[in-house]
């Protein structure tokens, strides 16, 4: 009787027990599911930390190259003044300009820099151009000057004498050093007296304005209409006669207003309709 029951247990317990096939390979199946589940973490996590440092470095650079090109365009303010301002010659323009365009670290900066560059190279060429115009002019003179004397005129004399002297001082501009706003002389410039001498015509102060354009001559005597202007200063005298100083105002506005700042030009035009 026991023997039965002892049989029937064990039936039971056959029917309802786990495989052993079932049992043995669960375990590896979960193993393999947490292997992945930690390699799929990691890849996430590494992926995301790599994205997130990407972004930051590249936002970095951009902030960086931003504030770099800042502190180039402040340290550049007073370069830009000594390019366009204090160096009127287009030789040292372009110098400066390629030198700047070459040396900047910032490639934003060192474009706008090329930009500039070909436009003053521009410039350069037109500078050339004329010097070479000029020179052969001269020569052209010259000749005529010593070989056919008779023909040879007062007005080409006044013609030569104007050429020499604008060559001369181009020669004298491309040898002289560099002008920055640490070296530049504390002295007027020509330019500068021939201003003061626009506004001593303005104040009607005679004296003055004739003794600014004698040292605009001194100092260049080929700029802009200063030799004409000083002839006429020379053989008038107008003192307080206003119709004597209309007249210097209307012959300097239609025979002699190159070079004539606009706001000095509205002011003379508004002085003759007095």
């Amino acid at each position: 009787m026991n023997e039965f029951w002892n049989q029937l247990l064990e039936k039971v317990k056959n029917t309802f027990a786990t495989p052993k096939t079932e049992i043995t390979n669960l375990p590896a199946t979960n193993s393999t599911n947490e292997r992945l589940k930690i390699r799929l973490g990691f890849w996430q996590w590494f992926l995301g930390i790599f994205i997130v440092t990407l972004l930051t470095t590249l936002i970095n650079c951009i902030f960086l190259d931003r504030a770099t090109g800042m502190e180039e365009m402040n340290s550049y303010q007073k370069y830009t003044t000594d390019i366009m301002v204090l160096n009127e010659n287009p030789v040292k323009k372009r110098m400066l300009a390629q030198f700047f365009a070459n040396a900047t670290p910032s490639p934003w900066l060192s474009r706008c820099w090329n930009n500039y560059y070909d436009e003053v190279n521009k410039e350069f060429i037109l500078y050339n151009k004329r010097k070479d115009s000029l020179e052969k002019e001269c020569d052209t003179l010259l000749k005529k000057k010593f070989e056919k004397k008779d023909s040879f005129t007062e007005y080409d004399d006044y013609k030569l004498k104007k050429m020499l002297s604008e060559l001369n001082w181009q020669e004298i501009q491309e040898k002289s050093p560099v002008v920055t706003t640490n070296t530049k002389n504390s002295n007027p410039s020509a330019f500068d007296y021939e201003i003061f001498g626009f506004q001593n015509l303005i104040n009607k102060d005679f004296k003055n304005a004739k003794l600014n354009f004698e040292n605009a001559y001194e100092l260049y005597p080929a700029l802009h209409n200063v030799d004409e202007i000083l002839k006429l200063l020379k053989k008038s005298n107008p003192e307080k006669d206003e119709t004597k100083w209309n007249a210097i105002y209307n012959k300097i506005l239609v025979d002699y207003p190159w070079g004539m700042p606009e706001d000095i030009k509205t002011k003379l035009e508004e002085l003759t309709k007095k």
